[in-house]
């Protein structure tokens, strides 16, 4: 039985939104006969049922593959085959040492820190020596001050002995040790946090090395191309954006954000993201009783109000209907599955840090203006809309903000189909004051009545306190009854002038123009009418 060690480079990988495929392509040279071929540095993560491996002859015939890990070929699968064949593959893990498993960067930090640890405490040694020393010359001189007074051989202040001078080199050395302690601490707590570091870095994906290996049957020996194929968790990627906005001209770039600690690095690979959801394996779901009783229908009917927000990413176009995606885990694709292929090769260190990779982008022009929606924020906020003029949908993902050479901050964009209109929000415009109250007033029905009603008055005042002119839209809600003994009733008449709406979600919405120091007051009236035995509103 042949053992051989083979290469094979990873050379294209794809990611999906927890995991990933990985390739690795090699060519190897094989004797006839059966033999064992390993490949060194995979994953130790891998999906073992996921390992496959092919070879390809050199004349370009196809060879059996093993379609999962520990599969084989039977004779009968083989017969009439002239080159060579893997009949089973595998992976075998081994562990590593602390040391081994640990940063190479990190270590080398460590051990250039421990050095210098080592020089400061032989310092602070040597000082100590040095006072010790000191101070035996300073008591010396002390005994023999009466001596040389008596024989007229006193020390003078200059002298190199004198006091002074002894008194000043003993709290010089006093300063020094006490600097070089300060660094011996700093250069210790660095070696801690580093340590620390080096502790948390030791993860399942990098203290286990791992091999796949391949059993493999050879007729005609001779060079042969090797591609290995398997899926590593520990590994996904999401879109972001970056929206550019100068005056009227947008700029929107799309970027593949990647991240992966599966304990391979990929190097100049290949690099595709995809929107699809490969499963490495699923089973039936637990079946449980499902206990059906019978409960006493109450007299009151209990109802609550809730808070449910309304999905406003598109505006819609000729093309479309302005709906979007339901929201799912993960990305947000829309119920088709996208794939993106990064331009040139990319590097993915396994380090489990954020990697972006420029991805598509499209210019256009953008319509600004400013819209208020008092409920949540007193500020008017500034708005653009602007078409998907891209070939592939915007998927949902943050967006970073650039206006006029600056950036502003950080938005989020959902599902965006190609050609169809979408807003960005880039903040509040520093003239718009805006201030809310709700009046609520309640009316019991009497003795007679069968009804329960709540008035809601709600004022808005705006104030343009900047120097130009401002134009904006308001936009308020009213509640949406889901059962037929609680009714909302809108009052046209004490609700301000110039309104649209409400629509089936509610909402209404003003258009207010403000000259310079300018304010006005928009007022919304509607009441809630409720049966007696409805409770909890």
């Amino acid at each position: 039985m042949n053992r051989i060690a083979a290469a094979a480079p990873v050379t294209d990988v794809t990611l999906f939104e927890d995991r990933a495929r990985v390739r690795r392509i090699g060519t190897i040279k094989l004797p006839e006969g059966p033999s064992i071929v390993e490949i060194a540095g995979i994953s130790p993560v891998v999906s073992d049922k996921s390992l496959t491996a092919a070879l390809s002859s050199p004349n370009g015939e196809e060879s059996p593959n093993t379609e999962g890990g520990s599969g084989r070929k039977d004779s009968a699968e083989l017969e009439g085959f002239r080159g060579a064949a893997v009949v089973g593959s595998s992976v075998r893990r081994t562990l590593k040492t602390p040391q081994e498993a640990g940063s190479a960067e990190v270590d080398s930090l460590i051990k250039e820190l421990s050095l210098r640890r080592e020089e400061l405490t032989d310092e602070i040694g040597n000082i100590d020596k040095r006072r010790e020393d000191l101070r035996k010359i300073i008591d010396l001189a002390a005994r023999e001050i009466p001596e040389d007074i008596a024989t007229g051989r006193a020390a003078s202040a200059e002298s190199e002995f004198s006091p002074e001078k002894l008194d000043g080199l003993l709290a010089e050395l006093a300063g020094k040790r006490y600097e070089t302690r300060c660094g011996l601490e700093d250069i210790e707590e660095k070696i801690n946090e580093l340590e620390s570091v080096r502790a948390a870095g030791i993860t399942p994906s990098n203290r286990c090395g791992a091999f796949a290996v391949l059993d493999i049957t050879v007729l005609t020996p001779g060079s042969y191309r090797l591609e290995v194929e398997y899926t590593v968790p520990a590994a996904c990627w999401r879109p972001g954006y970056r929206a550019v906005l100068d005056g009227n001209s947008l700029r929107f770039e799309t970027d593949g954000w990647v991240w992966q600690r599966t304990g391979e690095d990929w190097k100049d690979v290949n690099l595709s993201l995809s929107t699809r959801r490969p499963s490495l394996g699923s089973g039936p779901p637990v079946l449980s009783d499902d206990v059906v009783t019978v409960i006493r229908r109450e007299k009151e009917d209990v109802v609550e109000i809730r808070e449910e927000s309304v999905d406003d990413a598109g505006f819609g176009s000729e093309e479309s209907s302005g709906k979007s995606a339901e929201s799912l885990p993960g990305v947000d694709d829309g119920g088709i599955v996208r794939s993106f292929t990064v331009g040139k090769p990319a590097d993915v260190p396994s380090d489990g840090r954020p990697r972006n990779f420029a991805l598509l982008s499209f210019e256009g022009t953008s319509e600004t203006d400013l819209i208020a929606m008092p409920e949540l924020s007193p500020y008017g906020f500034i708005r653009s809309r602007q078409t998907n003029g891209g070939s592939y949908p915007v998927l949902a993902g943050p967006v970073e903000l650039i206006r006029n050479g600056t950036r502003v901050g950080r938005t989020h964009v959902a599902y965006v189909e190609s050609g169809e209109i979408f807003p960005l929000g880039w903040g509040p415009d520093p003239d718009i004051r805006i201030r809310r109250t709700e009046d609520t007033r309640y009316k019991e029905a009497g003795k007679l009545g069968t009804k329960d009603k709540t008035e809601y008055r709600i004022g808005i005042k705006i104030s343009n306190i900047g120097a130009a002119k401002k134009t904006l839209t308001v936009k308020e809600r009213i509640p949406v009854s889901e059962i037929g003994k609680v009714k909302i009733i809108f009052n046209e008449k004490d609700t301000s002038e110039g309104y649209k709406g409400p629509d089936a979600d509610g909402f209404i919405t003003w258009s207010a123009e403000l000259s310079p120091r300018e304010k006005t007051v928009r007022e919304l009236v509607y009441t809630i009418e409720k049966n007696k035995n409805v409770v909890g509103l």
